[in-house]
């Protein structure tokens, strides 16, 4: 495993423009974008594959499916 604040340089593969938002409190709030990789705030290491992945310019294969899990466990709160 490794540290992911050694990898930042390499984040830019997990951005998506036009498909992230910021969480809005009430809908009378703009729709916003969410600038830069969307990426779980627990998340503090990264695995071999992945940061192998992230160093060759790609996205991690199952870099989505973290993200799923993550917001079905967020939404049964």
């Amino acid at each position: 495993m490794t540290a992911l604040k050694s990898l930042k340089n390499h984040l830019h593969v997990l951005a998506q423009p036009g498909i992230t938002r910021k969480e809005r409190k009430s809908k009378l709030e703009p729709i916003t974008e969410a600038s830069g990789p969307v990426l779980d705030e627990t998340c503090k290491q990264v695995c071999a594959t992945c940061r192998k992945s992230l160093r060759e310019g790609k996205r991690p294969r199952i870099s989505l499916a973290i993200m799923v899990v993550g917001l079905v466990q967020c939404l049964r709160s």
